[in-house]
């Protein structure tokens, strides 16, 4: 889903030369919190991951649960206190809404991380339809064989998957580059407020692709 009024504050932060958020990680970040949970996937439809801020890696796999670690690191110029005091309010919740499991990491807010970096690593199972739920950061998702759909404000996404699985892909950006690779071609699109979107539906599988994002880059290559 677009939001006009996310992607018209965000341009107004980069007209004044500000980041709401840093996403990488380096070696002036501080490791002050680390999760690891599991949640059983088993009788579910699909599920939902729901993070404000960070960089998420989705890998799929043949498995029956959700394998969660969600890292939190803070720069070397933020008071250490104040930091441990805002990581400690990170947690990954699980709920069920309408036959989904709806995972949320909460406690970060996009707006006033001040540099501090959430770093989530899901491992979940390949055959569920998975849908990403995030306000900014970077995404990377390899090896699901299901539907996919990704709602990103700002940020970076790329996704690999197997060819043979998808039937159609829709890249929709409103502010950026858009490109998907697969086996006989190439298809890519570049705009401002308003670029075209990638529409293909020549795949030999079943499985949709979507991703809508407001400002960024996207890659979809499937293998």
């Amino acid at each position: 889903m677009r939001r006009p009024l996310f992607t018209a504050v965000v341009i107004l932060f980069m007209l004044a030369g500000l980041s709401p958020v840093v996403l990488a990680a380096g070696p002036q970040q501080r490791e002050v919190k680390s999760l690891s949970e599991e949640f059983d996937a088993s009788g579910y439809e699909g599920i939902t991951l729901e993070v404000s801020v960070g960089a998420v890696h989705i890998k799929g796999a043949d498995v029956d649960q959700v394998l969660a670690e969600v890292r939190v690191r803070c720069p070397r110029r933020m008071d250490l206190d104040e930091c441990r005091d805002r990581a400690d309010d990170v947690e990954i919740t699980a709920d069920d809404s309408r036959g989904k499991l709806v995972l949320e990491v909460r406690g970060l807010s996009k707006w006033r991380s001040r540099g501090m970096n959430v770093d989530v690593h899901f491992t979940v199972p390949e055959d569920l339809p998975f849908e990403l739920d995030m306000g900014i950061g970077e995404v990377e998702i390899v090896d699901l064989r299901s539907d996919l759909k990704v709602d990103l404000g700002i940020g970076e996404v790329s996704i690999r998957m197997d060819e043979e699985v998808v039937g159609s892909v829709t890249l929709d950006n409103g502010i950026g580059e858009s490109n998907l690779l697969y086996s006989d071609g190439k298809q890519s699109t570049s705009g401002f407020l308003g670029g075209k979107e990638v529409v293909w539906n020549r795949g030999p599988g079943t499985h949709e692709v979507i991703v809508e994002l407001n400002i960024g880059e996207i890659e979809v290559r499937l293998k």
